[in-house]
């Protein structure tokens, strides 16, 4: 089972992690985690993806992933105009950043790239496209300083069940506590660590929609 560090329950770290990518259709699969994932006080985000963007989607938007209960708290949605999309919220629900278009062509189609997401709620949120030397930080309004703790964690389809991303997926890696502002994955273990290749996502106890192939 890909790993799910002391998140999932049932969860297993596998030695060594399966590497390779999986590929998504306009069935999935995606992700939706069993249950809350954020720790209480956290302040800190960070999430990683290894990714391909198809070229042709049957979607125009394509969710990355989101932290949400009955809002989205934390979400980074790409468009078909190859720009990056984000909404962050604190643990009172107040809107700390939000934005249409601000990071330009951001992504690439057809093509694998490391994409980084850093969330510090006390300074502000670092978006990285390591591939294409891209990187982008936005200064958020002053909150609580915490997310909520009642988010599940979204990747590949929005909650509403839309969004689909297409394409292949290396590794989604997510850490919390831990932030950068480089574009650089935090040095720590992942908290949650999802790998291909398909014989290790479908069995996924988040994996929902059509296998990957």
């Amino acid at each position: 089972m890909p790993v799910t560090r002391g998140i999932v329950p049932g969860g297993a770290v596998d030695a060594p992690i399966p590497t390779g990518p999986f590929t998504t259709s306009a069935g999935g699969p995606y992700l939706v985690s069993t249950g809350a994932v954020v720790p209480a006080a956290t302040s800190k985000i960070t999430v990683s993806m290894l990714v391909t963007f198809n070229s042709v989607n049957s979607n125009y938007y394509m969710n990355l992933f989101s932290f949400a209960n009955a809002s989205e708290n934390f979400r980074i949605y790409a468009g078909g105009n190859r720009k990056l999309f984000y909404t962050v919220l604190d643990d009172t629900g107040a809107v700390v950043s939000n934005s249409g278009v601000r990071t330009g062509a951001f992504i690439t189609f057809d093509t694998p790239q490391l994409l980084t997401f850093s969330l510090d709620l006390s300074n502000k949120l670092t978006i990285a496209n390591n591939t294409n030397g891209l990187l982008s930080g936005y200064v958020l309004t002053a909150g609580s300083g915490a997310m909520a703790t009642d988010l599940k964690f979204y990747s590949l389809r929005n909650p509403a069940g839309s969004m689909q991303l297409e394409g292949a997926v290396e590794y989604i890696k997510v850490w919390f506590g831990q932030s950068t502002t480089d574009g650089s994955e935090p040095a720590a273990t992942p908290d949650i660590e999802i790998t291909g290749p398909k014989t290790a996502i479908n069995p996924h106890i988040w994996k929902q929609g059509a296998d990957a192939v």
